[in-house]
């Protein structure tokens, strides 16, 4: 499972405009985000890369929610959107939780 639909929805982007920076069609990337289907690693940096998030951040967790993954994830997603406002500073999501 990834989280590929909600940091889009963070950063304000839409699944065509992904579709068009990773060079897939429009239904292979709603399919990715709508979890129908999941990216090769090799794709799934590819999103990282071009959402500039860690490819981590993307993926949903599998030892089941914790405080920690809540924060993470909480974290991840506003930094995510903070890093398009002040771009070419990079704060790690944790940083981020702690600073605001």
């Amino acid at each position: 499972m990834n989280c590929i639909k909600e940091i889009l929805k963070a950063q304000g982007r839409s699944q065509t405009w992904l579709a068009e920076q990773i060079g897939r069609s429009y239904v292979v990337t709603t399919n990715y985000c709508n979890n129908k289907t999941q990216p090769s690693i090799q794709i799934l940096r590819k999103i990282a890369n071009v959402l500039d998030v860690d490819v981590r951040e993307l993926l949903v967790e599998t030892k089941g929610p914790n405080l920690f993954g809540i924060i993470f994830r909480f974290c991840a997603v506003n930094a995510s959107h903070y890093r398009q406002k002040w771009k070419g500073i990079n704060i790690h999501p944790v940083f981020f939780f702690t600073l605001s």
